[in-house]
């Protein structure tokens, strides 16, 4: 009895949050990956979003950043963010952050940057509904344009953990994109949300020099260790802003010169 409580508790929590027909979904998936009989990708619809995603099952990660965004609502900042027309989506995974920004504003644009060829096959397809609201690009966000290489060390080593270093000459070849190129490519030059979730690469982003900032009005990073927090800190000590936290997110807002 106390086994198909829980069930039931899990059921309506699932319903709660994504919405009472993907709940239902969810809930079935889950049981059907429990029992290892999903190899495809499956698609579920949040209520939140204006089209589905697809999501790898199995050992992917996918499902983890499905429960962050969608569950535990890591983005509920969004909801207190108005008129966002420009984002620009650091380590865009397979896109669910970057659909669930399309669907809270319509009249936004998003360009989603990631490095994975795995994760950026999928970010694509996930995207393509969104038609020319958005753009993607296959490199990684760094100090310089250029080349750098995949790294498989970094993190748990699944799908979410991709990251990129300076080339060895044995890692698989990755472009690399200056801010001020990314900037380039932004309409009017500006960005209202920036979201970096970049796996220890905000190290480099925020050394040198950071003057691409006085274009951007709001940032949402995920810091991942003290010495890439110290470098974000060292790089925004122009600016000021108002700080909150939201999941591992620490979000900035109305970011201003101050010297």
């Amino acid at each position: 009895m106390q086994r198909w409580s829980s069930r039931f508790r899990a059921l309506r929590d699932y319903q709660r949050k994504l919405g009472t027909r993907c709940g239902l979904h969810w809930y079935a998936l889950q049981s059907l990956d429990t029992h290892g009989r999903l190899n495809a990708p499956v698609g579920v619809r949040p209520a939140k979003l204006c089209h589905k995603v697809l999501l790898r099952m199995g050992d992917s990660s996918d499902q983890d950043v499905f429960w962050q965004i969608f569950l535990k609502n890591e983005y509920a900042f969004i909801e207190s963010l108005p008129d966002v027309r420009t984002v620009l989506d650091l380590g865009a995974n397979i896109g669910l952050a970057s659909v669930l920004f399309l669907s809270q504003w319509p009249a936004a644009n998003v360009l989603a940057v990631e490095p994975d060829p795995g994760n950026f096959a999928m970010l694509m397809r996930n995207l393509a509904p969104y038609g020319q609201r958005v753009r993607a690009l296959q490199g990684a966000a760094w100090a310089r344009s250029g080349e750098l290489e995949l790294s498989s060390t970094f993190g748990d080593g699944r799908e979410w953990a991709r990251a990129v270093q300076e080339r060895t000459g044995d890692g698989e070849r990755v472009r690399a994109f200056s801010m001020d190129e990314l900037l380039g490519r932004m309409p009017g030059g500006r960005i209202d949300l920036l979201k970096i979730d970049i796996e220890g690469s905000e190290s480099a982003l925020f050394s040198g020099d950071t003057s691409w900032l006085e274009r951007v009005r709001h940032i949402a990073i995920e810091l991942h260790g003290p010495a890439c927090a110290d470098a974000f800190r060292a790089g925004m000590r122009r600016y000021s802003w108002q700080e909150s936290t939201c999941g591992e997110y620490l979000v900035c807002r109305d970011l201003r010169v101050t010297n």
